[in-house]
């Protein structure tokens, strides 16, 4: 049986560095951005790495994808780290991209914030990317 994934969080929480780690880790994932910039090619890209198999972990970073784009029983994980960590964290990347920068992600963070009763497991401490891998593959937020 294939469970689906799809990691949501702020810029600078950690959805890339996540899927990276889970791909050394052998779980077949994806970042959305890596399917292309428009929606549209990304919606495509998740049709396309959702029509694989139908066994094992499938994990998408889903940067600008709605919950209701992935298939009935995915479970949605936001990455949500404390607002001084995230904050440090997005000054220390110097990503100077407008969608990348301190202002949107500050503006994101809130959102996700407001909207966390829509996910399934919320991970809203800071912890290293190893464990949120543990959180999704394992489903329990207690690792």
């Amino acid at each position: 049986m294939r469970r689906i994934v799809a990691l949501y969080g702020p810029p600078g929480s950690g959805k890339s560095t996540v899927v990276e780690l889970a791909k050394r880790q052998g779980v077949e994932a994806h970042d959305a951005e890596s399917f292309g910039a428009s929606h549209a090619e990304r919606v495509d890209g998740l049709r396309r790495a959702l029509a694989g198999t139908d066994e094992g972990l499938v994990l998408i970073g889903a940067a600008d994808l709605a919950p209701e784009e992935f298939p009935p029983g995915t479970a949605l994980v936001l990455l949500l780290p404390p607002a001084a960590e995230h904050r440090r964290r997005v000054l220390n990347r110097g990503d100077a991209r407008p969608h990348k920068g301190l202002r949107h992600a500050e503006q994101v963070h809130g959102e996700h914030a407001a909207m966390r009763h829509r996910f399934d497991i919320v991970v809203d401490y800071a912890c290293s990317p190893e464990a949120v891998v543990a959180i999704i593959t394992t489903g329990s937020s207690h690792v």
